[in-house]
């Protein structure tokens, strides 16, 4: 395997980037289905609540707590003998699998029971039976967490990033087949097409996993290593269910004051996610394999420099892509959303919720990178002890916000932004205690003229848009939009290329590097 470099850093995250913009891409489309066929239905909103209810347990068995403890393991492991390595993937993955089975069992009965012993309206009955049905898919997407950070470590990133494609468009088929079906009963059947989903997601990463596991013969010593994996899982394991408990509590606070509630949450949600993915997420996932690995082979100044650098690369997108979302949040969601089932009104309060999630943006891709630099160490209580703090703030706040002042899906998105910011703060105040060196001068440098670059950018693109900075900023309601694709495009398209025109010549004029990296050939990445 070539040696790490910030070249080999930038290329995974580009591989990375490319995949997951496929993933997005299609994402976004059945999003688009969804709320064209189905609008804010209320059946649509109880799929939703029980699509993130499987999700709680994907993420929390899978993604996240799997991937982070798996890949500082396997490289201290792969040191020592890479036979052992892959051994130790092979026997995890049993144990899993077996773990899971039992568990989606236990889950299972007294899921699809409760409706039957217990009163409920016709809304909770939907979501306990929608639950009970995608319940199994956590086995195939745990899975497949596991084959994507094997592949990870092999810095292999385009399959595991482009598979969820197989997942979406498995969706976009089901919801185009049953589009003509009232909400419940297509819902229903979704619930159904989930499963085979997560299965086609999993099967797709099999062959280039099989085909690492072929070069290595001789097994290894797995008790030891599972034994060594127990203490780091069982701390992200805490963490990661901690945040998804949190995060379907956000669509339970939702749901508490208006049925629709949900799906404005999912929808915007949606938008959030691409750039917080293509960014955030891709540069983080390939930094923390060449951290880990610079950890093991002690050099700690190679894991300063991947650290520094891959920080004030998210400073830079992240501050572009945040007043993006604040300046296009109603342009952005009347072009994906606005036709169909889905109403004017249903456009105003995604935008609004929305552009609540956009605040947030920035601390949300540090996290990540900083999340990364804890991980590669070994450290796992320091990001947990920083995210459970900001999930108490999430629920503090969500409840004044919902119950208080009534604002409904966008007080669940600010809340979300202003705990990203009690996250960031918290990290922060660990870098000290793990000794990890973080060039603030530099940093401080870049934020500040990036800042004014996308300032700049903002008020320009301001200017040729048809609302008033009041309408942009939700202090004055608006609910007339265009409603032919090409006038929702032209909203969209020419105050967006301002706006990235005047983002990169300032970028040049600034003489801001970081976005350059990712074009840059090995030799040049010393100048």
């Amino acid at each position: 395997m070539k040696s790490d470099s910030f070249h080999s850093i930038t290329s995974s995250a580009k591989r990375f980037f490319t995949g997951t913009l496929l993933s997005r891409v299609s994402g976004m489309v059945r999003e688009v289905l969804m709320a064209a066929f189905f609008g804010t239905d209320p059946s649509v909103s109880s799929f939703l609540i029980a699509f993130r209810f499987s999700n709680f347990f994907r993420r929390f068995l899978g993604e996240g707590a799997f991937q982070s403890s798996f890949i500082p393991h396997f490289e201290s492991l792969r040191k020592e003998s890479p036979s052992k390595a892959y051994h130790f993937f092979i026997t995890l993955s049993k144990k899993v699998t077996l773990l899971l089975l039992l568990l989606i069992l236990l889950i299972e009965i007294p899921t699809l029971l409760f409706p039957s012993f217990f009163p409920c309206s016709q809304g909770v009955k939907e979501i306990f039976l929608f639950s009970a049905f995608m319940l199994p898919g956590i086995l195939f997407i745990s899975l497949y967490t596991l084959n994507s950070a094997l592949l990870q470590c092999e810095k292999i990133y385009f399959t595991p990033s482009f598979a969820p494609v197989l997942f979406n468009l498995t969706w976009i088929i089901a919801l185009i087949f049953f589009s003509k079906l009232l909400p419940t009963k297509a819902m229903f059947f979704l619930t159904l097409i989930i499963l085979l989903a997560y299965f086609l997601q999993w099967v797709y990463t099999l062959p280039q996993v099989h085909k690492i596991l072929q070069k290595e013969k001789n097994p290894g010593n797995t008790l030891l290593n599972l034994k060594g994996l127990k203490k780091n899982l069982i701390t992200s394991l805490i963490g990661v269910g901690a945040v998804q408990i949190n995060s379907t509590l956000d669509f339970i606070f939702c749901r508490i004051t208006t049925e629709v509630g949900p799906a404005y949450l999912a929808y915007s949600s949606r938008l959030y996610q691409l750039p917080l993915a293509l960014f955030g997420i891709s540069l983080a996932g390939a930094l923390l394999p060449p951290l880990s690995r610079a950890i093991q082979q002690n050099d700690l100044s190679k894991y300063d420099s991947f650290l520094n650098r891959s920080l004030k690369n998210g400073l830079f997108v992240s501050l572009f892509c945040s007043s993006a979302i604040i300046l296009f949040a109603i342009p952005c969601v009347n072009l994906i959303y606005g036709r169909g089932a889905f109403s004017q009104e249903d456009t105003w309060n995604t935008a609004l919720t929305l552009t609540s999630y956009g605040v947030g943006f920035l601390p949300a891709v540090i996290v990540l990178i900083l999340a990364s630099a804890f991980y590669a160490k070994g450290n796992f209580k320091s990001p947990i002890k920083a995210s459970l703090l900001s999930i108490a703030t999430n629920i503090l706040l969500n409840t004044l916000f919902i119950f208080q002042f009534r604002w409904q899906a966008a007080g669940v998105a600010l809340a979300t932004s202003i705990a990203s910011f009690i996250n960031l703060i918290a990290l922060i105040n660990y870098l000290k205690k793990e000794n990890i060196t973080i060039d603030w001068t530099s940093q401080l440098t870049t934020f500040l003229k990036t800042t004014l670059i996308a300032l700049s950018a903002f008020f320009c693109a301001y200017l040729i848009l048809p609302f008033s900075l009041e309408e942009i900023l939700f202090i004055k309601k608006t609910t007339t939009f265009p409603t032919t694709f090409f006038e929702q495009l032209k909203l969209m398209f020419f105050p967006f290329f301002v706006y990235l025109t005047v983002f990169a010549f300032g970028a040049y004029l600034m003489k801001i590097k970081e976005l350059s990296y990712l074009f840059k050939k090995e030799q040049d990445f010393n100048n």
